[in-house]
Formats: C-alpha cells, sequence, structure tokens
C-alpha cells in the first residue's frame, strides 16, 4: 500500500477512539526538568551582574579618574595638628618658672633618618626658646618652629617625589618614620589629600621635666618617656629630675623613644610634680631629686631658692608611720602661708622633713654623723 491510499484510508476510519486508560485522565505527562530551567535561571543572573557591572563602571569611571588624577599631584605641603597650648595636657606640663629669664640652649635635636631605620641622625639646635608654656594666646603651638619644619622635612623626605597615588605603602613608611621620633603617642595617621596635601593627625606626648645627666638635661613626657631633645643643664626652664641611675636612650637608636624610662626613679618624680603642678606656690619646686628612692622609698623636693623639702614616699604609696599624701599637701599650703615659702626659708645645707606630724628641720651638711635633728618646725 501506497502513502496516498494509507492517508485515505485513515481519513475514512475517524479519529483514533480513546482507550480505558486515557478516558479515566491518567495519561502520562513529562516530567518538569528542574536542572535545565536553574541552568537558564543561572545564566540569566550571571547576565545581569556582568550589565551591572558596564554600566556602574561606567558611570563611575570618570569619578575614579578624577580622584586619582587629585592624589597623583606631587606632595607639596604637609600639614600636621600641631599641639597648642589650650590643650589641657599642655596645661597640666606647666610647673613654671618665672624667675629666670635666660633663653635655653639646646645641646642636640635627635631625630631618624628616613633611609636608616635602625639609628637616627643628630642636628645641632642651638638657642631655641623652651619647651615651656609661655605667655602667649591659646591657639599657640608649644612646640618650636625648628621642630616643626624638621618634622615637615622628615615627611616629605620618607614620601619621596614617585609614590603611588593608589598605593598605602608610603603613608606606612612616613607613619613609621615620624613615629621613631619620639614626639607622638603610638602611630601618627598619615593621609593623601587633594591638591598636593599631605596631613598627620597625631597624638602629642608633652614635655613634662627634663632628667639630669652629667652635664645635660634629657627632655621627658608625662607618661615617662625620653622626647628627642637634650638641653645645656639649667637652661630648659622645666623642672628637674636629679639622682637618676637608670635607664635613658641609648645613643639615638630607634627603639630608644619606643619605650618609658626604665626604673621607679623618673615614673615616682613625674608622679610627684603631677601632683604639685597647678598650686599657687608651684613655681618655687624647682625640681625632684631621686637618689635617695632606693635606699629610703622617699622623693625630696628641691626649690628655687636652693631648699629642700623631703617629702617622703611616692605620692601614690606612703610609707608607713608618714602622713597622707593630701595631708602633706596641706603642710606644704600651711608652710607657704607661714613662711611664703614651701622650704620654710630653711638654710643652705639644710633640709625639711613633712612626712612627719610634725615638721622637722635636718642639717644635712654634717659629713660622718649623716642628718641632724636641729629641732621641730612649729
Amino acid at each position: 500500500m501506497d502513502e496516498n491510499e494509507q492517508l485515505q484510508r485513515d481519513e475514512h476510519a475517524g479519529p483514533t477512539p480513546l482507550t480505558a486508560a486515557d478516558s479515566a485522565g491518567q495519561i502520562e505527562k513529562p516530567a518538569f526538568r528542574w536542572a535545565k530551567f536553574i541552568g537558564y535561571l543561572g545564566s540569566f543572573v550571571v547576565v545581569a551582574i556582568l550589565l551591572g557591572s558596564a554600566v556602574a563602571f561606567w558611570y563611575g569611571r570618570k569619578p575614579l579618574e578624577r580622584r586619582a588624577q587629585e592624589l597623583a599631584i606631587r606632595i607639596t605641603r604637609v600639614e600636621f595638628n600641631w599641639p597648642v597650648l589650650g590643650e589641657q595636657a599642655a596645661k597640666s606640663s606647666a610647673v613654671k618658672s618665672r624667675e629666670s629669664g635666660m633663653k635655653p640652649e639646646i645641646v642636640e635635636a635627635t631625630r631618624p633618618t628616613p633611609g636608616d631605620k635602625r639609628k637616627a641622625a643628630k642636628k645641632p639646635a642651638l638657642a631655641v626658646e623652651p619647651l615651656s608654656v609661655p605667655e602667649t594666646p591659646a591657639e599657640t603651638s608649644w612646640l618650636p618652629e625648628q621642630f616643626q619644619e624638621q618634622l615637615i622635612s622628615l615627611a616629605k623626605e620618607t614620601m619621596g617625589d614617585n609614590a603611588d597615588p593608589l598605593s598605602r605603602e608610603p603613608l606606612d613608611r612616613v607613619a613609621e618614620a615620624l613615629e621613631a621620633t619620639g614626639w607622638f603617642v603610638g602611630r601618627p595617621g598619615v593621609f593623601r589629600e587633594p591638591e598636593g596635601v599631605l596631613r598627620v593627625q597625631a597624638a602629642w606626648r608633652i614635655p613634662a621635666a627634663v632628667v639630669r645627666r652629667g652635664a645635660t638635661d634629657q627632655l621627658v613626657s608625662w607618661d615617662g618617656y625620653p622626647m628627642p631633645v637634650t638641653y645645656k643643664a639649667d637652661q630648659s626652664k622645666l623642672p628637674v629630675i636629679h639622682g637618676v641611675i637608670t635607664g635613658g636612650p641609648d645613643g639615638g637608636v630607634k627603639s630608644a623613644f619606643s619605650r618609658p624610662w626604665e626604673g621607679e626613679e623618673v615614673s615616682a618624680a613625674l608622679e610627684l610634680l603631677r601632683l604639685l603642678s597647678g598650686k599657687a606656690w608651684t613655681s618655687q619646686v624647682a625640681g625632684i631629686d631621686v637618689k635617695d628612692l632606693a635606699a629610703t622609698k622617699r622623693l625630696t623636693i628641691m626649690t628655687r631658692r636652693g631648699g629642700r623639702v623631703i617629702w617622703g614616699g611616692r605620692a601614690s604609696k606612703p610609707l608607713w608611720g608618714e602622713i597622707s599624701t593630701a595631708s602633706k599637701l596641706d603642710r606644704l599650703a600651711e608652710l607657704q602661708r607661714k613662711f611664703n615659702s614651701i622650704d620654710a626659708n630653711v638654710t643652705e645645707g639644710s633640709a625639711l622633713e613633712i612626712y612627719w606630724e610634725r615638721p622637722l628641720v635636718l642639717n644635712i651638711s654634717a659629713s660622718n654623723t649623716g642628718p641632724l635633728v636641729e629641732e621641730p618646725l612649729r
């Protein structure tokens, strides 16, 4: 039977009759292809993400290029948040002297060399204003311009002229070099800004006193860290800590300013100086003598007229049998009212003990017999 005959027969036969299964609605339907559906959906999502990224890049390209061009400008200016006299920390550092009008002569100021992370270069710095609190407006920085210029120069040299504008590495180098100078608490923050500005945000160490080391005085901060300035003896106008035999910077090595002064002597003296600051008679305090701290656990206040007031144990750790720290402060205020001097105008070669219930005047000039009690101070 050929094909035409088969078609004619199918037409006369009519539709194929339904089977019993078909009439009961049990016709088998093909299963839904989930794997194929998920594949199509995943492809659609990928294409949508790529299209969205392309659109975002197109619209964000110009601002990105503009920002890169701004940062690519050669650094022409370095700006610091210089410490100012109006800060509370600077106020607390003022154990002032109004009796000496001499201009200090700094022996040297130390700073690290950008190309040598292990050692620091020394640069003479003569006839520089002291790191004390002069009578100037509150917004004025206590840091002399000479040291400001040194820090700016160090930042520029370390940054270099061809630093990658989108790299953090040159900024980290600057922060590391500045941290090693000894002027800052921790590592400064260094940031690029438009128009060739390199901004440095830092917490500054505040000068508190100097530690007498032979013929020079080493600057130290309120938190007990050595700072990168030394003065000729008695030229800083800051309180002097005498009798220190431990610790101190070692030849300008980078780590010299990264740790507090070793031992208890400097920290004990600074603790007492902070306690004595801000009083009506504070200007009479010339320094603290710690030479007896190891043997007797006692500190001595040195006055500007040459007197000595034996304070006793640390302010935070009065010795057994002593009056309290608050009582000692009251005793100094009482001496100021009676004698117009916290050392009661004792003669040279004598000292005043105030840690007893009744102050005693000692003859400390006796060479063989040791201190001799002269009389109670009434």
